[in-house]
């Protein structure tokens, strides 16, 4: 929660209805319902509208890169190249687990029985 990006997709994420940068009260109180819950189901929700930046259902390359790479423990002095280059590397081993293609979609629930 200390990273800035994380929020700003957890915004982007609870403003489904007309993508207006604006909050509704209602899409508010689920995104906080969602970040204050103590339940898994909750958490891996939360992350999975997270991440699904497209809201396909489905995880693609470079969505799972961005989330490896705010994930990272970065600061500004490191080396762009170099943290370019772990995310690449953790989101092409997380494709090679689940034994998908680079240019493949992971769907959903593929991702969330990994998990489990």
């Amino acid at each position: 929660m200390e990273n800035p990006e994380f929020i700003l997709k957890i915004f982007d994420s609870a403003d489904n209805g007309t993508k207006d940068d604006i909050l509704e009260w209602e899409e508010f109180f689920v995104a906080m319902k969602m970040v204050m819950s103590k339940s898994l189901k909750d958490k891996l929700d939360l992350f999975f509208s997270v991440v699904d930046s497209d809201g396909n259902g489905n995880f693609s390359f470079e969505e799972i890169k961005e989330i490896c790479e705010m994930s990272l423990m970065k600061s500004d002095s490191d080396d762009a190249k170099f943290v370019d280059q772990q995310t690449e590397f953790y989101a092409k081993y997380i494709f090679k687990i689940l034994g998908y293609d680079l240019n493949d979609e992971i769907p959903t629930e593929v991702f969330k029985k990994a998990i489990s």
